[in-house]
């Protein structure tokens, strides 16, 4: 009796080839689909040529990365990409709006560069935890200056990004402008005191 067996694998996300073998029951042998290879050894797994990946598999990326492209411009808070070191290296739209800034300026800044004396701490902190292996992500309230000098509350939610191997690559950032409610807690604290 004849069991067919459906090997796929894949190497950093490449595409693979993938075998249909038939394993014979009484010797547990594989052979190919033509019974011209029998081996009691593994099936060799070779890479696909780039030009054969397909058509498909082109469009499907380009899709992809399109979908990510129009989610991080057009979401309603800022969103930014940063590197191990803390530069800014992508900042969306929303983020230029809460800090007065041009994506051009910003990509040119580190999060400190812009950050409250009193803050400056805890990006850098959550960056060394995260690509110590520590934490993956975390969620903090951080004061900044806008370009003209006043001061912004950001609710920060950060995630830090690896490779297939599991080796820290950037942190992906949301940041949601919370002064007014910063000023209103404020404000009700005080008439509170008096």
């Amino acid at each position: 009796k004849i069991e067919k067996i459906h090997l796929r694998t894949s190497e950093r996300n490449k595409n693979m080839t993938t075998q249909n073998f038939k394993r014979k029951k009484k010797n547990n042998n594989l052979s190919d689909r033509k019974g011209t290879r029998p081996s009691k050894e593994s099936a060799i797994i070779k890479p696909l040529p780039a030009k054969q990946m397909g058509k498909r598999a082109e469009e499907a990326l380009q899709e992809i990365e399109e979908r990510f492209r129009l989610a991080f411009e057009n979401a309603n808070i800022g969103m930014c990409l940063v590197d191990l070191q803390g530069r800014l290296t992508k900042v969306n739209h929303q983020m230029c709006k809460i800090f007065g800034y041009s994506q051009e300026e910003l990509k040119s800044m580190t999060v400190n560069d812009i950050a409250h004396p009193e803050d400056l701490n805890i990006s850098t902190i959550f960056i060394q935890r995260a690509t110590s292996g520590e934490i993956e992500y975390t969620h903090f309230e951080k004061r900044y200056f806008h370009k003209d000098g006043h001061i912004v509350w950001g609710q920060v939610s950060s995630s830090l990004v690896r490779d297939a191997q599991g080796v820290p690559q950037y942190f992906i950032s949301h940041v949601q402008d919370i002064t007014d409610r910063k000023l209103s807690e404020e404000a009700l604290r005080r008439s509170e005191e008096t």
